[in-house]
């Protein structure tokens, strides 16, 4: 007598996918991270009115308000969406909200690097490292960005 395989028919294979699926989405809905000093919630604050930023523009929230390890730029594209990065260049000890944007980057003002706005890479000199992308929405007028409580 032979060993015969045994295989999972395709509905048995969809219904362990949807089932990992479905597991995944519930994790990711509580919102819960984990590092290794524990787990790591996240919590939304406010931090600037639409109207107070103008297209192509840059502000810097600092990390007293939000209490993150730097400084936050905080960027108004010229088609007006809104994108936050850390403040410091990666490259250069400078601070990117005196920088300028310019097609989908902030542009460096200490030597011209450019990083992109969506994804932090470094579009110039590819050996740099990116910058940290921090979420952002738009709620009504008012401008919210997600901050990480550590919570031992």
């Amino acid at each position: 007598m032979g060993v015969r395989a045994v295989s999972r028919s395709s509905a048995q294979r969809y219904a362990h996918a949807n089932r990992f699926r479905f597991r995944c989405r519930e994790r990711h809905a509580t919102r819960a991270r984990y590092s290794a000093y524990g787990p790591r919630v996240t919590r939304w604050i406010r931090v600037a009115s639409i109207a107070d930023l103008a297209p192509g523009t840059v502000t810097r929230i600092g990390r007293e308000v939000t209490g993150a390890s730097d400084d936050i730029a905080l960027v108004r594209d010229t088609d007006g969406s809104v994108h936050a990065l850390d403040d410091t260049c990666t490259h250069f000890v400078a601070s990117l909200s005196r920088g300028r944007v310019e097609d989908g980057c902030l542009v460096c003002p200490a030597h011209g690097a450019q990083f992109l706005l969506n994804s932090g890479a470094e579009t110039t000199a590819r050996w740099l490292p990116p910058l940290r992308v921090h979420r952002v929405e738009v709620r009504g007028a008012e401008v919210y960005l997600e901050v990480d409580d550590i919570t031992v």
